[in-house]
């Protein structure tokens, strides 16, 4: 297909692979092509399938809902509304008539899906084998996941996909994929603004073709600037609109729904700080945040267990068990330095700020905060949802049951 020709060897190994009826693994930088790649090969071969995002189906029951709605019921024509368990699924699905049909689930940032439950894979490997329906998987991700490779001999349901993997576009690359999305103006013209964007999103190259669509606005008022007023308040205007498209994107990245609880990202976890220093016996947060050992839990959680007293905790403690959710949340993600210290007004603000919005409240009523103890008296649901929406899981962090 013309559309692949920057990439004729990914191509050529899909179109293959799907072919065979193998299952697939591609892997790769985000904006490299992978998820297109695959929807088109299956669309050249004319083979039926569905995707499935995971960073919004992150377990593996809500995979298993929409393989009941798009391929037992829509593919199928299976009435499963009244069936919840796998086994009786499995059942329905060795009954159906068209189940020898090839058919594809694309199941997109599968490395979420991992995070929770590295066998989920294999767990729908087991109901394909067990129904004996022609189904297979395209797994698409960023960064190599070692969890789908479990040795053999550890388990009995190997899953052994075809690996693929995507290299990234150069700068030249991506701006001839993006030119038919800009086809208006010279060949010169569009040149000119591509090293213009170059200039200021080169350490993210790959992540160029995502926002393609953000860039049709400031090509046209360059094209109109270049009419009217010369290529060189052109560049310059252009220049500083990419620069505000650039700030507003990463923004929109960094803080992910915290529009929603009217919170930054960094207040959102001091809240959960606060929550699991509620939670946690004193000098157990570093453990449990850093995944101590079962039988250290199992003794912590045992001493929870025999005081019922309201936990209050010092001011230090928060900025302890803070500073360990920090760097639980940033490390998987960027290079972040703890930026805050006891006495800064930037913590003192943020406390402040929590006591305000009734998250906490100081149980003494003294002058001086850090000679205070505080309680943590939000609501629990309150703050499974605060948690579950940056993706941090209070099961793993509090010894004490959540909701």
């Amino acid at each position: 297909m013309s559309k692949w020709n920057l990439r004729p060897e990914n191509w050529q190994e899909v179109i293959c692979g799907i072919s065979d009826g193998q299952d697939l693994y591609l892997w790769g930088a985000s904006g490299t092509g992978k998820t297109s790649l695959a929807k088109d090969a299956l669309s050249e071969l004319e083979v039926p399938s569905f995707y499935c995002n995971c960073v919004l189906n992150y377990e593996f029951r809500m995979i298993v809902d929409q393989l009941k709605e798009n391929y037992m019921q829509d593919f199928l024509g299976i009435d499963t509304g009244r069936h919840k368990d796998l086994m009786k699924l499995t059942i329905e699905l060795q009954r159906a008539k068209n189940k020898t049909k090839k058919y594809y689930i694309i199941l997109d940032k599968v490395d979420r899906l991992f995070r929770d439950d590295v066998l989920s894979i294999h767990r729908l490997c087991e109901l394909r084998e067990l129904s004996g329906a022609n189904l297979h998987f395209v797994l698409i991700s960023e960064v190599f996941v070692d969890e789908i490779f479990i040795d053999p001999e550890a388990i009995d349901r190997p899953f052994n996909p075809l690996q693929v993997f995507f290299r990234n576009y150069t700068l030249d690359q991506i701006f001839a994929i993006l030119r038919e999305y800009f086809p208006e103006g010279k060949d010169s013209d569009y040149f000119a603004f591509s090293n213009i964007v170059a200039s200021i999103f080169q350490p993210y190259t790959s992540r160029l073709y995502h926002y393609k669509y953000a860039f049709s606005h400031s090509y046209k008022k360059f094209l109109d600037s270049l009419a009217q007023k010369g290529v060189e308040v052109a560049k310059t205007e252009t220049l500083r609109e990419i620069e505000y498209l650039q700030n507003k994107i990463f923004q929109k990245i960094q803080k992910p729904q915290t529009a929603d609880f009217g919170m930054s990202l960094n207040e959102m976890l001091l809240s959960i700080a606060a929550f699991v220093c509620s939670k946690n016996p004193p000098k157990t947060d570093k453990a449990m945040l850093k995944a101590a050992r079962l039988t250290k839990k199992r003794r912590s959680t045992q001493k929870a267990q025999e005081s019922n007293e309201v936990v209050k905790f010092s001011l230090q403690r928060l900025l302890a068990a803070y500073s360990v959710l920090y760097h639980y949340y940033y490390n998987a993600r960027t290079n972040q330095v703890f930026p805050l210290n006891l006495f800064s007004e930037e913590f003192s603000g943020k406390v402040q700020m929590l006591v305000s919005k009734g998250i906490i409240k100081v149980w003494r009523n003294k002058e001086e905060l850090c000679k205070d103890k505080l309680v943590f008296v939000a609501e629990e649901h309150w703050v499974s949802k605060l948690a579950k929406s940056i993706n941090i899981k209070l099961q793993e962090i509090c010894i004490t049951n959540v909701e």
